[in-house]
């Protein structure tokens, strides 16, 4: 069995459909100074010959970005280490307890819940999620914490503007005339 990924996009997939339908097939602005076709992208890309545009699309053969994949990629790699071990243990373990439910995008929502659920009733935390008293969550090894000025008001500033010191005085430009 595959592990499960725990990592879910938060944007509703319909909303990433309507956002490239609304992009692929909205005709642009007119740019004169601009060589490529003028046109709706969706069009342009299936019928290029229509809008007097050239075909330069590469074919490239199914097995060889595989062939790329297993040459150049290196799959135990720390880069796809997204969830430390110890969590993605005890993220299976919760899983294997819920029964492995099949995830889809129907009852992804149910799984998250039931996931959350045997979380915060589990006793053996892994130390990255464990609450500690004083509400502050550690450093990781090898990182350091943010440089940080407060100042009289209980806020403070984290950032790197006038070498940390804040913004100072601000320009106010005005622009209803």
């Amino acid at each position: 069995m595959d592990t499960p990924c725990y990592v879910s996009c938060t944007i509703p997939h319909y909303k990433l459909n309507a956002y490239k339908d609304r992009v692929n097939n909205t005709a642009k602005w007119c740019d004169h100074n601009k060589v490529l076709p003028h046109g709706i992208p969706e069009l342009i890309y299936n019928s290029p010959e229509d809008f007097g545009a050239l075909d330069f699309k590469i074919g490239i053969e199914p097995g060889a970005m595989d062939h790329i994949r297993s040459a150049y990629i290196n799959p135990s790699h720390t880069v796809f280490d997204l969830v430390p071990p110890t969590l993605s243990d005890h993220l299976a373990s919760c899983y294997d307890h819920l029964g492995c439910p099949v995830i889809t995008r129907d009852s992804i929502w149910g799984v998250y819940l039931d996931m959350l659920n045997a979380i915060q009733l589990s006793n053996d935390l892994p130390a990255e999620i464990t609450p500690t008293d004083d509400d502050e969550l550690p450093l990781l090894a090898n990182h350091e914490d943010l440089h940080f000025q407060e100042d009289d008001s209980g806020f403070y500033y984290m950032g790197g503007v006038r070498g940390g010191h804040g913004i100072g005085w601000v320009l106010h430009i005005d622009f209803y005339v």
